[in-house]
This record gives structure tokens, sequence and C-alpha cells, in this order.
């Protein structure tokens, strides 16, 4: 009769395990609750684990309004409370030696908890469980199993299914279910005790009084002297200050450009000696016979084109001349389309390429050589020459000349000091909204389309990253820009990175790591980011937003350091390049002073490889043809440091 009630106590087991995990595959995050915030318990306990949601009914019913100083002692008073309950149950349905072993596993948990010992969220942007942390600090599950000797078991969930929540874990790992039978607990009881942690606090702050954009912010920019941050778009006002569509802000106060214009200003570039230009699809206020390009001197406005244009300017670029794209017609009344150039001291736009044929027969000019078959979105300087990036497939297509390259390309091509196109690319990527130069590699964004949505052009091969939008809107651009901050690289825009392995972020994401953990690792955005600047140390953020990072409450303009308040450990940036290619990757690396040892894990966690690295310089080459197509996290430590870093494969 006892091992019939034995395999009805096994088989009832087993059934609740099974509605367990059919009820908890899909375990979400509350929207963040501040410590701080004065809430019922109830709500705090939600907080740092959703499983509370089922044992409502055990706490006493109370209205109380409660707040703490910070999220360990919410954690702390979550496992207290975890461990009081569970202490209570009845437990009669147990045998002797699994009553015995679960009050003293009870009693290991109260210990753990009065210590207040417990792991540090370092790499997700939402409240996420950590297995075992980066300096050892186990969780409190793993702190149980520990104390009972399973110490390969923790090992491996480390390695494998670090960040995983008991209801997948439980799926993955048998043994922890041989666990919770020999040792009188059940799965449901262990998800409850596993509380999830927050991310690292970051410094969020309004602009000026908070007030916010009225209208939108496209772009931003600093001076030449560091001094002002210019804002512009279409906008009436920003923190309750008047201003037509650009304002500039020097960290205190907020100052007007003359009477600003009416209409839409999509770009800036500033000049050597400070002057400020902008190009768009406006009026000039002072002057409404001038559109779309326009100068500030630091007192008055300029205007540089007459007349309709027959579409917009979207970008401006100035070295040692003035370079605009967009999808206009006509410059001044001529024909001109997508492209010009202009000198400074000239009134003259062109897109013309002049060549010297010698003592006697002088310059050769030749007229629409500085031209493509459509739009151009994005025109930045690379080494010299000039790139111009939009959705054209043909440069210079309606010249015949032996001194004209006439290229067919997938929408872009380099415009060089020759006076002349020139190739450089290979590949399948969609229309090109924007391209960055950055830590010597090119950051290419399109328009609406996920599995292109950022391509990394570096040593002649691209690199893809898929982000999904925020908000799904049709034709709009996934990513606004890039910008670079302490040797990271970051995207912003319409864009959301959710992986189970490092970063969440939404609108703000990183997207190349300097190595060091120290620096920042995006942000979380409730809604676009259109615009992003480094002004005076800090990270200025504008868009559609009215929250960043869970928490703070902003009407579309924010700014950050980006650096952690709480203190982390540091770690060195090594000098690794790693990257993949037709289902290969590819680690490149010189002057390492220790051994190092490189791991490669799926974004679900899945430990994919392990590689040594010897001290010095050297390559290696991985063949993954046998893993599916998506993003992969891979962990370098030499025992001294450690670094993470992402790379996709497609």
């Amino acid at each position: 009769m006892k091992n019939v009630k034995h395999l009805l106590f096994l088989f009832l087991r087993r059934l609740s395990l099974f509605l367990f995990l059919s009820l908890n595959l899909n375990v979400g995050i509350a929207q963040a609750l501040n410590p701080a915030d004065a809430v019922p318990l109830f709500q705090h306990l939600q907080e740092i684990n959703k499983e509370w949601q089922h044992y409502e009914k055990q706490l006493k019913a109370s209205t109380d309004l409660l707040s703490f100083n910070r999220d360990k002692e919410r954690i702390q008073l979550h496992l207290q409370l975890v461990q009081q309950i569970l202490s209570s149950k009845n437990t009669t349905h147990l045998n002797p030696d699994q009553r015995t072993k679960r009050t003293q596993h009870l009693a290991v948990l109260a210990a753990y908890t009065q210590t207040a010992v417990f792991p540090e969220n370092t790499s997700h942007q939402q409240r996420q469980p950590y297995f075992v942390d980066h300096q050892n600090k186990a969780c409190a599950v793993a702190y149980l199993l520990l104390a009972d000797g399973q110490t390969n078991l923790v090992n491996q969930i480390k390695e494998e299914k670090n960040f995983s929540y008991i209801a997948e874990l439980v799926k993955e790992y048998p043994a922890i279910i041989d666990w919770t039978e020999d040792n009188g607990f059940t799965a449901a009881e262990l998800a409850w005790i596993q509380p999830g942690y927050p991310p690292r606090p970051t410094d969020w702050n309004q602009v000026g009084n908070g007030g916010g954009i009225e209208g939108q912010i496209n772009v931003m920019k600093t001076s030449k002297d560091g001094d002002l941050l210019y804002m512009a778009g279409d906008f009436t006002a920003v923190d309750g200050v008047a201003a037509n569509s650009i304002i500039s802000w020097d960290g205190s106060n907020w100052q007007t450009l003359g009477e600003g214009v009416n209409g839409e200003i999509h770009a800036m570039d500033v000049t050597f000696n400070g002057e400020l230009y902008i190009a768009g699809n406006f009026e000039l206020n002072s002057n409404s016979d001038y559109t779309n390009i326009a100068v500030w001197d630091g007192t008055s406005w300029t205007g540089l084109q007459q007349g309709d244009m027959e579409g917009t300017v979207f970008d401006i670029h100035i070295d040692d001349r003035i370079y605009i794209g967009g999808d206009f017609q006509k410059i001044d009344g001529q024909e001109m389309p997508y492209l010009a150039k202009k000198i400074y001291n000239s009134d003259t736009w062109n897109n013309e390429a002049v060549f010297y044929n010698g003592i006697d027969n002088g310059y050769d000019t030749i007229p629409n050589a500085f031209s493509v078959d459509g739009p151009v979105y994005s025109i930045t300087e690379v080494s010299g020459r000039i790139l111009v990036a939009g959705e054209f497939t043909t440069t210079a297509p309606n010249i015949d000349s032996s001194h004209i390259h006439t290229i067919t390309t997938d929408y872009m091509a380099y415009w060089n000091s020759n006076n002349n196109w020139e190739a450089g690319f290979t590949g399948n990527h969609p229309p090109v909204r924007k391209v960055e130069s950055l830590d010597g590699k090119l950051y290419l964004t399109g328009f609406d389309n996920v599995h292109y949505a950022v391509s990394i052009f570096s040593n002649g091969l691209w690199n893809t990253w898929p982000l999904a939008p925020i908000d799904a809107t049709f034709m709009t651009p996934l990513v606004h820009g890039f910008i670079e901050r302490d040797g990271n690289v970051f995207a912003y825009g319409n864009i959301s990175n959710r992986p189970v392995i490092g970063t969440y972020s939404n609108g703000f994401v990183r997207i190349k790591s300097s190595g060091n953990d120290q620096a920042a690792d995006g942000a979380y955005f409730d809604k676009t980011v259109r615009a992003a600047e480094v002004f005076q140390d800090h990270v200025y953020f504008a868009g559609d937003f009215t929250s960043s990072n869970g928490g703070n409450s902003f009407n579309g303009l924010t700014y950050s350091s980006l650096s952690p308040v709480t203190s982390v450990e540091h770690n060195q940036e090594f000098p690794i390049d790693v990257y993949s290619h037709n289902k290969q990757l590819y680690i490149n690396y010189h002057q390492l002073n220790q051994d190092t040892e490189l791991k490669v894990y799926t974004v679900q966690g899945t430990l994919v490889c392990t590689l040594s690295l010897a001290s010095g310089a050297g390559s290696l080459q991985e063949d993954l043809s046998r893993f599916a197509d998506g993003i992969f996290v891979f962990e370098m430590t030499d025992g001294a440091h450690r670094s993470t870093g992402k790379f996709s494969m497609f």
C-alpha cells in the first residue's frame, strides 16, 4: 500500500510539474516599479517575481503603502516572506526524509536571505534572473543547490542557461526535478523563490524644466567649440520656449536662432569657423524666397537657395566644399536632381567635374558628372572620399565621357578627390537611409527592413543586425542614425533588441562594444528615438518617447551620461576582432597579454564552442554552418578580465 501511495504521489508531482510548465512558459516582465514608489506590498513583490500572482492569498491583506530605499531590500523581503510561508505549509504528504531535508534547506534559505549578497544584473536592461553572476554570486535557488553539493549542476546551468527562469530550466535539466522530489519541494516553489534582478541604474535627466517638445526633433548637432547643442526638426516650442524648428541649448539655457524657419529641417553641419548649415524642406522666416538650405553665422540667417526645389534636401556635408543630397529636382531654378555641391565663397551650385588636359588644352568642365539616378539620403566623408548613399543604382547616368565613371551600384558610391565616381561595395542590402563612418567601419541602415536593419562593412565584408521595430509603421525607417560613445557604437531609432543574453534595449541599441563593461550598454525607451548627440560629456536623446529605462518620465527629451551609478568591475579591452561571413566565424587578435578563453553562445544561452587564444597575436576560424542564422554572443576571459560582445550570422 505504501508503494502505491508513493507512486500516486510521484504521479501527482509530475502532473503538477506539467501544469506548472504549461502555465509558465511565457514568462513576462512586469512594468518597472521603482523601490521608492509608494504602493501596496503585493505590487512590490510582483515586481520581484511574477509568481506572487499565485500566492496573493498567502499575504495578510493590507492597503498600507510601502516604499524601499533599495531594490536589494525588496528582494530580501521577498525571500523572507517566501521562506516563512513555505515553512508554514502542511507537509504531511512528504515522507520523513523529505520533511527533514526541506526544513534544512529552508533554514539555509533564511541564512542566505540575511546576508543579502545577491547577483547583479550586468547585461540586461530589464529585470532578469541570474543563476550565478560574473562574480560567482549565486541566486537563492543556485545557493540551495550548492549547499546540497550540486556544484556540477549549478556550473552547467551557469554555462548554458544562466539567465533562464525555472520554468525553462526544469525542461532542460531533469536533475532539478529529481532534486525537488528528493528534498520535498516542487518546481513551482523553486520558481516562486527565484527573484529577478534589476538593471544597473543610470542617470537619466530632464532637459531644462522637462517641458519637452511641441512637435518633432529630427537632428541634433554640437557646435564647433562644444558650447552649444543645436536641435532642429519641425516644432513650435521646446521646454516652453517658442522656436520655429530650430533652437540651441548651452547646458543651462535655451537660445533661439533668429526667427528660425517655416517648415522642417532634416540635416545640419558645422564649418571650421563655427557657422551652422541647415537643410530640409522649409522657407526662411526672414525671407520666404529662400528655401531648403541656409547658414547661421551666429547673428542672422542667409539663404543659399531660391525658389521651389521640387523636393527636399535630406543631408548636407561640409569639408572643403558644401555637398547636399535629396529627392529635389532643381537648385536656384536650374535642373540639378538629387545631388549638388558648391565652394564656400561661390554663389553657384553645380554638379560638374573639372579635368586638367595639359598645358596646351587647359581644363575640361563636364556638367552632370556629380549625379545619380535616384534620391540621396546620406553623404559622409570616408578616408578623403565622399560616400553618397540613397536609392539610386547608377552614377553619372546622363553623360557620355571617358573621364567619368558610370557605375551600376547597390545604392552607394564614392566621389573621390579626382572628381570621379568609385565603387567599393559588394553584397545585397536595401536602399540606404543613413551611413556613418565610425571606428574604421561603415554603419549603414535602410528602410523598414528587419533583416537588414543595420549592416556593418569592415575588412571588405558585410555583417548584419536584424532589429525589430518598437512601433510597426509601414515604410518608417527602423534606424534613424548612429552614435559613438566611449568606444561603443549605438544605433537609435524605432528599434527593439530583446535577446535572452545581452542587452535588452528599445530605441537605443549597442551594436559594437569597446569591451569595457563600465561603458554604456544600450537603453530602454518606450517609443522611437529620432536624434542623439554627445554634448558636454552626456548623450542627449530626442524622440517620441515618454519614458526611458522603465521608470523615468520625459516628454521626448532627456540626457544621460550612460554610465552606471553603481560601481562595477573594471575589464580590459581585448584587442580582438570577431566577425562572421558565409557561416564561418573569424577571430583575429593581437597583443593579448594572457592566454584567453573565448566562448560563443546562441542568444538562448546554449554554448556553441569554446576557443583557446594563446597570448600574443594570431587568428582562428570556426565553422558555424551547423547552426541556424541569428545573433550570437561571445564572452572572453583571461582569468583576470572579462568582456562580452555579439555578432550576427545570416
